[in-house]
């Protein structure tokens, strides 16, 4: 897989979009947990069936003595290293893999961009959750999607030696809108190791048949295995 292009002219809207995030941050910075933490855990999700994915955004560190960043929804501290434009990359990943499940219907980004260009216009940014319910509704959906990329570190070497391994960190999150809350998250925070380095992460390298992988193969393989938990379709 290639890098994806995402320049089009619909996706420049996207600095208007910053607003939402930069109001979920402000709306739930109360509740975060401490540093390091995980992300705490919930009850079962709801089933989801309709999904809105919105534009991924890339989250940088303003301290540069620290080279961390923190989860804007739940405080957990990332090393933060993400050049311009891998939010895309990640973004479109998640993208195909929630159109290749079973019993969902992703909708189309231009939909989904059309009806965000109309609800920023009356955007109000002390209400993150509620704009997050009008997307929803608008849309006709059960769940909006949405991420934050805080690492995207290339390879720097080959498939078969490298003197810096890829190492990619990124957090997903489900807003679902009839109930009107966040009902599930995933994270993955990940430097390729080799295996005579980490005996326990033997299904990262045996996943990328023992090559050490680029910062795209390794989103990849972190999308596959934080989706492994995403709620299921609601049953027929």
């Amino acid at each position: 897989m290639g890098l994806h292009e995402t320049g089009s002219p619909m996706r420049r809207t996207v600095s208007s979009l910053l607003l939402i995030f930069t109001a979920i941050v402000l709306l739930l910075a109360g509740g975060c947990a401490g540093p390091g933490k995980e992300v705490p855990p919930r009850d079962a999700p709801p089933p989801v069936r309709t999904i809105a994915m919105v534009p991924f955004q890339k989250v940088s560190g303003g301290d540069p003595m620290d080279p961390r960043v923190r989860c804007p929804l739940y405080g957990r501290m990332f090393p933060v290293e993400v050049p311009a434009g891998p939010e895309g990359i990640v973004e479109i990943l998640f993208r195909e893999k929630l159109a290749s499940l079973p019993g969902r219907v992703l909708l189309p980004q231009e939909d989904v961009m059309a009806a965000l260009n109309r609800i920023c216009k009356e955007f109000s940014g002390g209400d993150a959750m509620r704009n997050l319910a009008k997307l929803g509704e608008t849309l006709g959906v059960d769940g909006v999607f949405f991420g934050f990329v805080y690492r995207f570190r290339e390879r720097v070497g080959s498939p078969y030696s490298v003197e810096q391994p890829a190492s990619v960190a990124f957090s997903v999150h489900l807003y679902h809108v009839p109930s009107k809350k966040i009902v599930w998250s995933g994270v993955f925070d990940k430097t390729q190791t080799s295996l005579m380095e980490n005996l326990l992460d033997a299904k990262t390298f045996f996943g990328s048949k023992g090559k050490w992988m680029t910062a795209e193969q390794l989103a990849a393989e972190g999308v596959r295995q934080v989706m492994n938990s995403f709620p299921p379709p609601p049953e027929e």
